[in-house]
C-alpha cells in the first residue's frame, strides 16, 4: 500500500491507498493558528502539528502499517521554523499568512529590482516568503539569528524527527525566495545578503527522491513498516495542481481552501516576472506559475464565527443557497486579511456593499461566497491573460455546489470540479507514477443569473482603494 500525507495550513490528512490508487482509509487531525493582525504574526505550535501528524497517520493505518511499501508527504508552502542542532524548535512555526516582514520587504525592494532576484528565484517580493521573515529575525532577534542551527519547513522538521536527516525537497525550497530555479540550488547571492550560510539550510533533494535514513525512536512509534520507502514529495500547492490538472499546459487549477490560488504548468527556466505572479518547481522537469491570495475559506470561517457564532453545516447551507435569490446589488469584498504581495497588501477594503434592511442571514452568506469566488475568478482572468483556458477546482470551499456554479457562471465556461476531494494526496500519488482513473464532474454555466454583469461591477468597485 501507499501512505500519502498532506500537512496543510489547518490540519493534517493521511490517506492509505492500494497500489492502483484506490482509497482504503482516510483520517485527519486539525490544529490552531495563533495570529495578530496588528502585530502581523501568524504562527502555529510545531508540537501541535507533530501530534496531529501522528494521530492522522495512526488513524489512517489502523494497524496496517506493515503493509505500507511507500510513504510520500506534501506540506504547506512558505512555512519557517528555526531549530537547534538536535532539530528542536527554537521558534513557533511562522506560516504564509505572517505579514510582520512588510518593512523588510520595503528594504529589500531596491535589491530585488537591481539584481533581478524574481527572475532567479521566481518569487515576487512578499512577507509570505521565508526570505523576508529570515531578514526579520536577523533585524529584530539578532542573538537568535546567530545561534539557530537550521532554518527549515515543517515537513523538513518532521522528516528529521522520523528519519534523522535534514532534507528539503526542491519544490518547497523553490517557494522560499532562497532558491535558484535555473541551478536548482540555494541561491548563494541571496543567502549572502541575509547573512545565512548554506550549511544552515537542509540538504536539497528532488521531489521524487527516495530518502535515506533509519527510523528514530519517534519514527518507530508511527507503526509504519521499516521496509517502506519514504519519498520526499512536494508542496501542497504543487500537489493540488498535479492532482487536478496533471501536466497539462492548457488548463488552470484553482484551489479555494483556507486561502486561494490559481496555477498553470510552465517551464522551470522561465520564471514569470509579473509583479504578483510566482513560479515554483513542480517536480524534476516541470514548474508551475500562479497567483495566490491570503483570502479564501478563512474569510467565511471568520464571518461565521464572529458574526453568527457558528460553523458551517454544509448540507443545510447548500439547501438554503439553492432557493436563495440572486441580488445584483449586494456585493462582498473578501479582503479581510493582508494580501501576500507587498504592493497589494492593504490595497482593498473588506466588507459588504448594498446591504438593506430586508436582507437576511442567507443573503449575506450567499454574497460572501460570491465575493470569494469573484476574487478567485479575478485572479484567474488576470493571470491567464488572453484566451479562456478551462479551470479545474479543488479545495474545501470549492466542494460547495453553489461555489462551483458561481465560478462557472462568472468565467462563462465549463469548470471541472474534481471528485477527488483531497487533491494534494492524489497529486502525490501521481508523483509516484500511479495511474489514477478519470473522475470529475463538469459544471456547465446556465447563464440565467446575470453573474457576468455582477462580476464586472464587483471588479470595478474593487479598484477603489480601501
Amino acid at each position: 500500500m501507499i501512505l500519502a500525507i498532506d500537512i496543510g495550513t489547518s490540519g493534517c490528512r493521511a490517506g492509505l491507498f492500494e497500489s492502483d490508487g484506490m482509497l482504503v482509509s482516510l483520517a485527519g487531525q486539525p490544529w490552531a493558528i495563533s495570529s495578530s493582525e496588528e502585530e502581523g504574526y501568524s504562527e502555529q505550535n510545531p508540537g501541535d502539528i507533530l501530534q496531529a501528524f501522528t494521530g492522522a497517520v495512526q488513524l489512517a493505518l489502523a494497524g496496517r502499517g506493515g503493509d505500507v511499501s511507500r510513504v510520500v508527504i506534501d506540506s504547506q508552502l512558505h512555512s519557517l521554523l528555526l531549530v537547534d542542532g538536535g532539530g528542536a524548535p527554537l521558534t513557533p512555526l511562522s506560516i504564509w499568512a505572517d505579514s510582520r516582514a512588510a518593512e523588510e520587504c520595503r528594504l529589500l525592494s531596491g535589491q530585488y529590482r537591481e539584481n533581478q532576484w524574481q527572475k532567479r528565484n521566481g518569487c515576487p517580493l512578499s512577507p509570505s516568503y521565508p526570505l523576508a521573515r529570515l531578514l526579520w529575525y536577523r533585524r529584530h532577534l539578532p542573538s537568535l539569528y546567530a545561534r539557530f542551527a537550521w532554518a527549515v519547513s515543517i515537513k523538513s522538521c518532521i522528516l528529521q524527527k522520523i528519519l534523522g536527516i535534514a532534507v528539503e525537497d526542491q519544490a518547497l525550497a523553490s517557494a522560499s525566495g532562497l532558491f535558484n530555479l535555473a541551478e536548482k540550488q540555494w541561491d548563494a547571492e541571496i543567502l549572502d545578503y541575509i547573512g545565512l550560510s548554506v550549511g544552515r539550510l537542509p540538504q536539497l533533494v528532488p521531489v521524487e527522491q527516495e530518502l535515506p535514513g533509519d527510523y528514530t525512536a519517534f519514527g518507530r512509534t508511527l507503526g509504519i513498516s521499516s521496509q517502506a520507502l519514504w519519498v520526499a514529495g512536494g508542496g501542497d500547492g504543487q500537489m493540488a495542481h498535479l492532482g487536478t490538472v496533471g501536466y497539462r499546459t492548457d488548463m488552470l487549477s484553482m484551489t479555494i481552501g483556507t486561502s486561494c490560488a490559481v496555477r498553470r504548468t510552465s517551464f522551470e527556466n522561465g520564471a514569470d516576472q509579473r509583479e504578483a505572479v510566482w513560479t515554483y518547481l513542480l517536480d524534476g522537469s516541470h514548474a508551475i506559475s500562479g497567483m495566490a491570495s491570503s483570502n479564501g475559506g478563512n474569510v467565511l470561517d471568520w464571518y461565521l464565527k464572529n458574526l453568527i457564532g457558528s460553523v458551517v453545516d454544509w448540507p443545510a447551507l447548500e439547501a438554503e443557497l439553492a432557493v436563495s435569490v440572486f441580488d445584483a446589488k449586494l456585493l462582498f469584498f473578501p479582503f479581510l486579511f493582508k494580501e501576500r504581495t507587498a504592493s497589494v497588501a492593504g490595497a482593498h477594503a473588506s466588507g459588504f456593499l448594498g446591504v438593506r434592511g430586508g436582507h437576511t442571514r442567507i443573503d449575506l452568506i450567499r454574497s460572501l461566497l460570491e465575493g470569494i469566488a469573484f476574487h478567485a475568478c479575478r485572479m484567474a482572468t488576470g493571470f491567464a491573460g488572453c484566451g479562456s483556458p478551462p479551470v479545474a477546482l479543488s479545495g474545501s470551499l470549492a466542494e460547495s455546489t453553489f461555489v462551483r456554479q458561481v465560478i462557472a457562471e462568472t468565467l462563462a465556461r465549463p469548470v471541472t470540479a474534481s471528485l477527488l476531494s483531497h487533491a494534494p494526496l492524489y497529486g502525490s500519488l501521481k508523483l509516484l507514477g500511479v495511474e489514477l482513473p478519470e473522475s470529475a464532474e463538469v459544471v456547465v454555466p446556465v447563464f440565467v443569473n446575470g453573474y457576468a454583469e455582477k462580476f464586472a461591477e464587483w471588479c470595478e468597485k474593487c479598484e477603489v482603494k480601501g
